[in-house]
């Protein structure tokens, strides 16, 4: 597992959310599922101060998941706290501000304040058990996962795959598969990791979403890569390029970026890496990600190594 892909975590986890691609789904909701982000936090922008407190709430809800998509996780975190205080709302808005916010916290490494907000999340689970739906259980798993409890990050998963196949919640479903990719790539279990991705890839695809796609085709190009199956990495890399760059998301274009360096200079080919890498590093220095930035000086550093031997020989 490449050490740039501990930048994911912060995708894989506020990316992920349940519901299933119905007529009563809002426009902002499907916005959100083709990875519009702007478009969909602009739509919920207008619509959470609209109708009653329950339909403010989910508006208000998903402005937070908007927001904390498009990197703007102290503005995600006001969203997410107002419902955690707003009273007489519906609990699975409680719940899930409160996943919210267990989640910006543990890419922030902030562990006492996630296990305060996850134990709020199991008071509220245990109360109103019938409202532990997939992201519910994932949320949990994602807890496990970052704790590096992988034995119960996996039970989790699985129990969330579980419940979004009973509730027929086919975009929660993806979200489980999703990680369960993840903590079978960290246990180097490749094959059952790359059933997952792929199961996610294709469900996405029936659906006509992509929420997860860019993250599964990097997850799946850096599995073929650890397999030293280079054209299948680059053939992956390059649809998660591809579809980050259609999109506007140059983040994602830039994880896409470090995987095809990486990958060239695994192969001890240094031509066009150094723009590569330079591209990523300008994106990460914007946004102020300290650890995509510090592989991104590594990958410089490995780059001048692999270009002065191959100027040697």
């Amino acid at each position: 597992m490449y050490k740039y892909q501990i930048c994911f975590i912060l995708n894989l986890i506020l990316f992920v959310t349940s519901g299933q691609l119905k007529a009563k789904d809002s426009i902002g909701e499907t916005l959100y599922y083709q990875r519009k982000f702007k478009d969909a936090t602009s739509y919920f922008r207008v619509e959470s101060i609209k109708g009653d407190k329950n339909n403010k709430a989910h508006n208000i809800f998903w402005l937070g998941q908007c927001l904390a998509a498009l990197r703007q996780p102290d503005s995600a975190i006001v969203a997410y706290e107002y419902l955690v205080a707003e009273k007489n709302i519906a609990p699975i808005w409680k719940i899930n501000a409160l996943g919210g916010l267990a989640s910006i916290y543990s890419y922030r490494q902030d562990t006492k304040k996630v296990e305060f907000y996850v134990s709020q999340m199991l008071l509220y689970g245990n109360q109103y058990p019938e409202k532990r739906d997939a992201r519910y259980w994932r949320i949990m798993g994602n807890f496990y996962f970052d704790t590096y409890k992988n034995d119960l990050a996996t039970t989790h998963f699985i129990r969330s795959a579980n419940t979004a196949e009973s509730q027929k919640d086919s975009i929660g479903l993806v979200g489980s598969y999703v990680m369960l990719g993840r903590v079978y790539e960290r246990l180097e279990k490749n094959i059952q990791a790359l059933h997952y991705f792929e199961l996610a890839i294709k469900m996405q695809d029936e659906l006509k979403i992509n929420l997860h796609l860019p993250q599964c085709y990097q997850s799946v190009a850096a599995l073929y890569e650890n397999q030293n199956n280079f054209k299948k990495a680059f053939e992956y890399y390059s649809k998660g390029i591809s579809l980050d760059t259609k999109l506007g998301d140059n983040y994602g274009r830039a994880y896409g970026l470090i995987g095809v360096s990486n990958a060239l200079l695994n192969q001890g080919k240094t031509k066009n890496v150094a723009s590569l890498i330079g591209e990523a590093y300008s994106i990460f220095i914007k946004y102020d990600d300290q650890p995509c930035i510090g592989y991104c000086l590594n990958l410089k550093g490995l780059y001048h190594q692999k270009n002065s031997n191959i100027k040697k020989h």
